[in-house]
């Protein structure tokens, strides 16, 4: 049976949302007549990608590299357009979002214990685009490669998952012929601007930052991170594990600490490379003989002698 229409309808008269009460979901019009054949469907469906929306979810394939202009965003610096996420008004509404909202971004059959996803703010966009989703080209091409034809999941960031970050441990994951090696005084000037750059945006764990240093194009990966709480007394420390405890008992628990802000008073450290010595140069050390010395034999015959003597191998000549 085909869903019922929804009272929530878009602006223009020809796209209208539907709501199926056996799904609990929400779906354009022109997916109402084959949902017969998905339903009930769930975010869990072995099916092709769907999309609807689902408990305040929005459930879409990939992204779409923005092309349009929008004329309240052309004086906004270009790397906070790239923190942006462009959802249609109807789908906002839906999904209870408002501008500037912090959502997740996430593969739909991702489990919500791991911590994996985009973390973007939220653009209203008109109501013709309905589930179709749009980024900007700089964060389309840096950022979503690897999710544009994956089934996604869209919801809003619980702020119990976010932490402010004290401390972040970065690594360079250029290659050589990415980027010349950089010295340890351009690395302290990274860690210096990092601060400044990725204020107010949130990372996780294995998040990958993109920074632009005098024109040398870097890619750093979140190694590990803590946040102030770490370093709170023991008393402090024995009451959060208490309250983490109950938490844990409730059946509607969230995740926490999940994810971090940058602020400038949030320190970054990016690991230096070790010195690596190669099998050769060893294999060098290890087979130096007398034969590579050269002009000395006299000397290092009579230091062998004196050795010789002091270990009791040769006898001490008299007088």
């Amino acid at each position: 049976m085909p869903p019922k229409s929804s009272n929530k309808k878009s602006v223009t008269s020809t796209v209208t949302w539907y709501h199926c009460e056996l799904c609990n979901v929400h779906i354009i019009s022109k997916d109402r007549e084959a949902h017969g054949n998905y339903c009930p469907i769930s975010p869990n469906t072995n099916t092709e990608p769907l999309e609807f929306i689902q408990n305040d979810s929005l459930y879409t394939v990939g992204a779409a590299k923005r092309t349009f202009s929008i004329e309240e965003l052309k004086d906004v610096p270009e790397k906070y357009v790239n923190n942006l996420l462009f959802i249609s008004e109807g789908a906002m509404k839906l999904t209870h979002l408002h501008i500037g909202q912090r959502v997740l971004i996430r593969p739909a059959n991702v489990s919500e214990t791991e911590t994996v996803g985009l973390v973007r703010l939220v653009w209203p966009i008109p109501e013709r685009f309905l589930t179709t989703i749009y980024v900007s080209e700089g964060d389309y091409k840096l950022h979503w490669p690897e999710m544009k034809e994956k089934a996604l999941k869209i919801n809003a960031l619980p702020p119990s998952c976010v932490s402010v970050a004290k401390s972040i441990r970065l690594r360079l994951t250029n290659t050589v012929s990415d980027t010349m090696e950089l010295v340890e005084a351009q690395l302290k000037d990274v860690e210096r601007l990092l601060k400044f750059e990725m204020k107010r945006f949130i990372f996780t764990k294995g998040s990958r930052i993109f920074m632009d240093f005098f024109n040398r194009e870097l890619t750093l990966q979140v190694v590990s991170w803590s946040s102030f709480s770490d370093s709170a007394t023991v008393e402090e420390t024995v009451e959060k594990c208490l309250a983490q405890s109950l938490e844990r008992l409730s059946l509607h628990s969230e995740s926490d600490d999940t994810f971090f802000e940058v602020t400038t008073g949030t320190s970054f450290e990016i690991e230096r490379p070790k010195p690596v010595e190669s099998d050769e140069n060893h294999a060098n050390i290890n087979v130096v003989s007398k034969m590579h010395i050269g002009g000395l034999d006299k000397q290092i015959d009579i230091i062998e002698e004196a050795m010789d003597m002091a270990l009791g191998i040769r006898a001490v000549p008299a007088g």
